[in-house]
């Protein structure tokens, strides 16, 4: 899995949204959270491994029947996931 850095995230670039609608394509954005959320939970479990601290309460009660996308596999490019880094 490849970190989301800070440059990722004040340089994406979302799609245009279809036709009739207005701002960005909502699935691009969702895309992007989605990548932005699963980065985070990693890191909030390593960080916790590494100082032996709880996670996050949300990161405790998620599990793959609550919430299958937690355990889905993200994409490897931006581009297959609709954005795209800078």
């Amino acid at each position: 899995m490849r970190y989301l850095t800070p440059d990722d995230v004040r340089n994406v670039a979302f799609g245009k949204p279809p036709i009739g609608k207005r701002g960005y394509n909502e699935d691009h954005v969702d895309s992007f959270l989605d990548d932005v959320e699963s980065t985070l939970r990693d890191l909030y479990a390593r960080l916790a491994r590494y100082e032996g601290t709880p996670q996050p309460p949300a990161a405790q009660a998620d599990t793959a029947a609550e919430n299958p996308a937690a355990e889905a596999p993200a994409a490897e490019r931006p581009e297959d996931r609709g954005y795209r880094r800078f």
